[in-house]
């Protein structure tokens, strides 16, 4: 019946809700730990610029000066960090990440002979590297914005299907409801039984009221020996009946 219609529908839609909100509470976590990992990121893209940066200086003015290169260990130490740092943050299957992995190589072969560590050497590497870095940092942002693609993937079938379980119950529910207002007073069994003399009378009976009143009266009461409801108002009935048909002759003859 329609109560259970209801009942059921009403329990797989706030099921499909619940399930909706857990997707939602779990993509946002996950986006919380993305951008964490992110920022992280970015202190390790930082600081390997900082420190190549760093060591090329120290080995340009030990050139320039013919000095002996001051003690720059602690420099190659965080060098080092930030290298394994960004290393093991990337995807190596994504462009960004291949672009900034090659500009990370450029710098490797410039650092790898001190004579390469000139200012034209390590601006051209710098530049690569920092765009290489922006196009990688903006890439995850995007992907934090729209969140993972599983969840993202998942919320959207499950809206769909809150949708079209609200669209399909609406209509079993449409559909089942009576849409003639002939006897909306009633209750559905003797409503139908309303509609179905009407019916009846229409194509059985003559053009002349007087007569269509007398057969209708004759109608309702044989129905309204089978159906309780319809008898208790049968009044009303063949008011309603016998003004719709009446409305129909004058209808007729004014045409």
């Amino acid at each position: 019946n329609d109560i259970g219609i209801g009942a059921v529908g009403t329990a797989i839609i706030a099921g499909l809700v619940s399930l909706l909100g857990l997707i939602i509470g779990k993509e946002q976590k996950v986006s919380e730990f993305r951008q964490a990992w992110i920022d992280d990121l970015r202190k390790c893209l930082v600081a390997y610029l900082v420190n190549i940066n760093a060591i090329a200086d120290a080995v340009r003015v030990s050139i320039a000066s013919k000095m002996p290169v001051k003690d720059i260990s602690e420099n190659y130490k965080l060098l080092n960090e930030a290298n394994h740092g960004i290393i093991l943050r990337v995807n190596y299957d994504e462009q960004p990440t291949k672009n900034l992995i090659a500009a990370m190589d450029e710098f490797q072969v410039i650092a790898s002979r001190n004579a390469n560590l000139t200012v034209e050497n390590i601006k051209v590497a710098e530049i690569k590297y920092i765009d290489a870095s922006k196009e990688l940092l903006k890439f995850e942002w995007k992907r934090v914005k729209r969140g993972e693609k599983t969840y993202f993937i998942t919320k959207y079938i499950v809206i769909a299907l809150i949708v079209l379980m609200m669209i399909l119950f609406a209509y079993l529910w449409y559909s089942r409801s009576p849409d003639k207002p002939v006897a909306a007073t009633f209750s559905n069994g003797a409503t139908t039984g309303v509609n179905q003399m009407v019916c009846q009378v229409r194509n059985e009976y003559g053009t002349d009221a007087h007569t269509r009143r007398a057969k209708v009266r004759k109608s309702i009461k044989a129905h309204g020996r089978q159906r309780a409801e319809i008898a208790n108002g049968v009044g009303k009935s063949v008011c309603d009946v016998h003004d719709m048909l009446r409305s129909e002759a004058l209808t007729n003859r004014s045409m």
